[in-house]
């Protein structure tokens, strides 16, 4: 099952977390490359949705099963073969600075679960993985230049993405070797 970024945004609206759809992904998507399991959820919800406190419990519920469901697609979709796996970002009909705020989030979503929350350190990872870290730390301060015409932009936000998708691709196999 695939994602689509407006209906997860209007998901987390009806739970009223500050959390954007694209943090909330890149969260999740870190804690499937730690192997992170569902059964830490209560520890790992709070990081994900910061201050946001629940009115009762029925809505707790309803936010972990939706933490839970996304977590199993993403990591299903990093199960595929062929690289299944997408990052949740603003479809193309969106403005350009929109999608690139987005991946900024995302990205920053993506180290916090894997460098504050799962604690993995870079240092041990394969040298392809620890780069890719620190691109993905860059990313999170990402600038455009308002000399570059909008066709350039555009070629270069779909390189980034197809980026994170390969590396995030990459950091799973890598930190969840398949037993031969």
């Amino acid at each position: 099952m695939t994602l689509e970024f407006n209906d997860f945004e209007q998901r987390l609206k009806q739970f009223q977390v500050e959390t954007d759809a694209a943090y909330f992904h890149g969260v999740l998507s870190g804690l499937v490359c730690a192997s992170v399991e569902d059964s830490e959820i209560d520890n790992w919800l709070p990081v994900l949705l910061s201050s946001h406190r629940f009115v009762d419990e029925t809505d707790y519920q309803q936010m972990v099963d939706t933490a839970l469901s996304t977590l199993e697609n993403v990591r299903d979709e990093l199960n595929e073969d062929g690289f299944g796996y997408s990052v949740l970002l603003p479809d193309d009909d969106c403005a350009l600075d929109k999608r690139i705020q987005s991946m900024e989030s995302w990205c920053r979503g993506y180290l916090v679960a894997l460098i504050e929350y799962a604690a993995i350190d870079v240092d041990s990872l394969p040298e392809e993985c620890a780069d890719f870290i620190v691109d993905v730390t860059q990313f999170t301060e990402l600038e455009t230049d308002d000399d570059c015409n909008v066709e350039e932009l555009e070629e270069a936000f779909v390189h980034l993405e197809e980026y994170l998708k390969v590396g995030v691709h990459m950091m799973y196999e890598s930190l969840n070797p398949v037993a031969l």
